[in-house]
């Protein structure tokens, strides 16, 4: 009997270690499935001479506003900013965004504030190729300019993993990060880390960089913005230039060109993706 009772107490134990240990690794790595979007995510830009302030109890630095939950994105990266923070907004609507912001640019910890544009959107063209005529003479000149503008999306970093620097500089294992789920650590200069994550994908990116940055032992936490983008070109160009040439051409906020028509015909005129066509026609 004494023997079934010690088995008793032994598989009681066992149990209550198991628990101990499995509610201290859902400590370790607390799961955190909060999404957003662009509409109600803002980023904040803290000044530097305040990022020990804010860090040291981020959610209490702004209790006094309204929001999901804050991420802290990056940490003493830019010396003027030295801290990067993300604001995930109760409300899903781009005013509501405006409004926050408006609200951290009164705060005198605040460089500044901007609605997140992380995660992909269709591209909106609302330009246009404004000109005067759609008919010129051989020798006369006609300018056209570029109204309205474009918004196309730009990956801001990548998704795989992010940069840390410890404050001590010794070799370093996926064992050293038990707070998060790594697939490797890869060495760079200067004391820097490339965390490649197991699971990659954007909230991944930022929930790992909040974990990082709140731990006394990480002195830098810098996202992987080391990523290729191919921007849209955005030159002036003419179909054939044996019936129309540019005198000029410029760029800027309203890119402007002027074109001279050389002999009769009928030429297109590109800009980016915008287009016009202009026809030219003899004098006599």
């Amino acid at each position: 009997m004494r023997v079934i009772n010690n088995i008793k107490t032994l598989v009681i134990a066992n149990i209550i270690l198991l628990v101990v240990l499995g509610l201290a690794a859902c400590r370790s790595k607390e799961v955190d499935n909060l999404v957003w979007t662009n509409s109600n995510a803002v980023y904040a830009f803290i000044k530097s001479g305040y990022e020990h302030e804010v860090l040291s109890d981020v959610e209490n630095a702004f209790r006094t506003l309204h929001f999901k939950k804050i991420y802290v994105t990056e940490k003493h990266v830019n010396e003027y900013t030295p801290l990067v923070l993300l604001f995930v907004l109760d409300e899903n609507r781009s005013e509501e965004a405006q409004t926050f912001i408006d609200i951290l640019n009164e705060d005198v910890r605040i460089n500044h504030a901007i609605i997140s544009r992380d995660l992909y959107f269709e591209t909106v063209d609302t330009r246009s190729i404004e000109k005067a005529k759609d008919t010129i003479l051989v020798g006369e000149t006609l300018e056209l300019e570029m109204k309205g503008s474009v918004a196309f999306y730009v990956k801001p970093f990548g998704d795989e993993g992010l940069l840390i620097k410890p404050v001590d500089d010794k070799a370093y294992t996926i064992r050293d990060f038990p707070q998060i789920n790594l697939k490797s650590v890869e060495s760079r200069d200067n004391g820097w880390l490339y965390l490649e994550l197991a699971n990659s994908g954007y909230f991944e990116v930022i929930k790992t960089a909040n974990t990082l940055s709140r731990l006394l032992t990480i002195e830098k936490v810098e996202l992987d913005k080391h990523v290729s983008t191919t921007f849209p070109p955005s030159i002036w160009e003419i179909s054939d230039t044996e019936i129309a040439i540019f005198e000029s051409t410029a760029g800027g906020g309203y890119p402007t060109a002027i074109i001279k028509g050389i002999s009769a015909g009928v030429v297109t005129i590109t800009f980016g993706d915008m287009s016009c066509e202009i026809k030219i026609i003899s004098n006599e």
